[in-house]
């Protein structure tokens, strides 16, 4: 073999002097014009780039949703801890003058009531007497007029809210939605809502003062939701009913109408033109009445609620005269002077106690 200024290398395997030959090779190829494979090099490069730089974009992407769903966890959180912490704090500063008994304290919370409607937000049109017995004719719509300024106060507007998202559903035979998302959302902005008011610190001051609950007002806001807002069967199967849906909304079960001792709903739905009114079998001045009608053709042979009073008192009463605390179905006093009798039955639910039903007469 011929020699070389470079004997080390003359000796080396052909395959290792791959260098010089792809060297050789790509500078031919180059001068050639047929292929850059610098360029080649470049686009790669720039490709791997571009990959890379995506995946961040993805990443940082599902990185901002994961951080906004913490973010909205915690104010929910936040506003929830706040509104507790207030009703805590300030749960003392009502006092219950000369309250004696369950009536003593209804009298006073209708004084108290700053949301209640004016003598002329609300114009009643009673009609017909008929008897409960039977099928009437349609007459008149019972409210012939109501100041809807009202609806604009909280306690109305975030019961509104609760009708407007349709969160329940009136067939008692279908499972509920479960309590999550935008339900839980509108339910906790309810109970944060209604549970400050004076009437219901009144309601709850009381109920400690007498010893019928311990003053853990974490405790007692758990127990409420439950009795509230667990579900339950009216159908031996699905769990389609809770309190707050059978009271505040109103139900169907077969032909007829379940609940429905709201005048705020009933007025809601008869705006719609969903309600077709029949007549009374008797009332209170405009306070209260036994009232016959039928909602999306399902019939209410029997139905009443309080006509004159704030969503905010109707909440309170009924969860006064309903609690098993209290341990009475029938709960007696006046409101401007007419007689009331609250019935309520609770039951057991998932959950614990729930409440089955709460209507004035």
């Amino acid at each position: 073999m011929p020699q070389t200024i470079f004997p080390e290398y003359s000796q080396l395997p052909e395959r290792n002097n791959g260098r010089f030959v792809y060297k050789n090779i790509e500078e031919h190829i180059s001068n050639d014009g047929l292929i850059n494979i610098m360029d080649i090099q470049v686009r790669k490069e720039k490709k791997s780039t571009i990959i890379i730089e995506t995946l961040n974009v993805f990443v940082a992407f599902l990185t901002l949703i994961t951080l906004s769903m913490i973010f909205y966890q915690l104010v929910v959180y936040y506003i929830s801890y706040r509104n507790n912490f207030f009703w805590v704090k300030n749960s003392q500063n009502f006092y219950l003058a000369n309250v004696t008994n369950m009536e003593d304290l209804i009298v006073q919370i209708r004084e108290a009531d700053e949301d209640k409607p004016d003598e002329n937000d609300i114009v009643i049109s009673w009609g017909r007497l008929i008897k409960a017995n039977g099928k009437e004719d349609i007459q008149d719509p019972l409210f012939t007029y109501v100041n809807e300024d009202l609806f604009k106060k909280p306690v109305y507007k975030a019961l509104i809210d609760m009708y407007d998202n349709l969160i329940f559903r009136p067939p008692v035979c279908k499972d509920d939605l479960e309590i999550e998302g935008k339900k839980k959302m509108l339910i906790d902005n309810f109970l944060n809502i209604y549970t400050n008011t004076t009437v219901f610190k009144m309601g709850y001051k009381y109920l400690v003062e007498s010893r019928l609950i311990p003053d853990d007002w974490d405790l007692f806001y758990n127990k409420l939701y439950v009795f509230w807002f667990g579900t339950y069967t009216r159908c031996h199967g699905a769990l389609g009913s809770s309190g707050w849906e059978h009271i505040f909304s109103g139900e169907w079960k077969g032909d007829e109408i379940d609940g429905h001792h709201n005048w705020i709903r009933y007025y809601l739905l008869q705006k719609e033109g969903r309600i077709n009114y029949h007549g009374h079998m008797g009332h209170n001045g405009n306070m209260i009445g036994t009232i016959q009608y039928t909602w999306d053709g399902y019939l209410k042979r029997v139905g009443g609620f309080f006509m004159k009073t704030s969503p905010s008192f109707d909440f309170t009463v009924a969860t006064l005269c309903s609690l098993p605390e209290y341990g009475k179905r029938l709960c007696h006093f006046k409101v401007d002077g007419y007689k009331i009798v609250v019935t309520s039955f609770h039951q057991k639910c998932n959950e614990g106690i729930c409440l089955s039903t709460s209507y004035p007469s």
